[in-house]
């Protein structure tokens, strides 16, 4: 069943989508969107986080001076091998917010509303939040199973993705663990390499040591 609007657009927002081959189904996959990020901080809400609209303005902040940090001279710093991509090295941002070290994962389950207000705020941008498989797994070994429901939230929420450890990526992780002390910790560097994005850590001194000091970290 299907309803039809008449609207009124401003002239670049008629421009932008007089492009579209099939104007209805560019405006139904943007509607449907907007409602998915409409769902993520609800979620968020339900699980008890208090996102007020001062927290997210706040987030929305700490986000721009994170991805303003990303410049064209990151990606050649980390391109080849390192990154997990030789062959077709990347080289400009993939359209991620961040990426998330076990300490922010941990962060989330215990409740913390900074962590959560980021995401929400990711996701109203249609920005990807990166798990690494390695992170994710480690912040599940260090709590408890009765407190495992909030990362099992998160990793199921329309923004994130999580980041599996493949054959593919294991001469580049195995490049990453020759300077890290930690799986969890060089799985998240490499991510923030392929990415390049952002991390979200308590852990810059020793992400200092294997990523340009160029690279933007947000402080737990």
């Amino acid at each position: 069943m299907s309803t039809e609007f008449v609207i009124e657009l401003p002239d670049e927002l008629a421009d932008r989508l007089a492009e579209e081959p099939d104007i209805s189904a560019f405006v139904t996959d943007c509607v449907r969107k907007d409602m998915a990020d409409e769902r993520t901080l609800h979620t968020l809400r339900q699980a008890g986080f208090a996102l007020s609209p001062a927290r997210l303005e706040q987030a929305g902040r700490v986000l721009d001076r994170a991805l303003e940090l990303i410049t064209p001279e990151l990606g050649p710093l980390v391109a080849g091998p390192r990154a997990g991509t030789p062959d077709a090295p990347v080289l400009t941002p993939d359209g991620s917010a961040f990426v998330l070290d076990t300490p922010a994962l941990l962060a989330f389950a215990c409740g913390d509303d900074g962590v959560a207000a980021r995401i929400s705020v990711a996701s109203d941008r249609r920005l990807r939040v990166v798990i690494p498989a390695g992170c994710l797994a480690s912040a599940y070994r260090q709590t408890s199973q009765e407190g495992w429901w909030p990362l099992d939230l998160l990793a199921g929420l329309r923004p994130t993705r999580v980041e599996p450890l493949t054959a593919d990526c294991s001469a580049a992780l195995g490049l990453w663990l020759r300077s890290v002390p930690a799986m969890d910790l060089a799985q998240a560097a490499m991510e923030a390499a392929r990415a390049i994005a952002p991390i979200m850590t308590d852990r810059r001194e020793l992400l200092g040591e294997v990523l340009p000091k160029e690279w933007p970290i947000i402080d737990l």
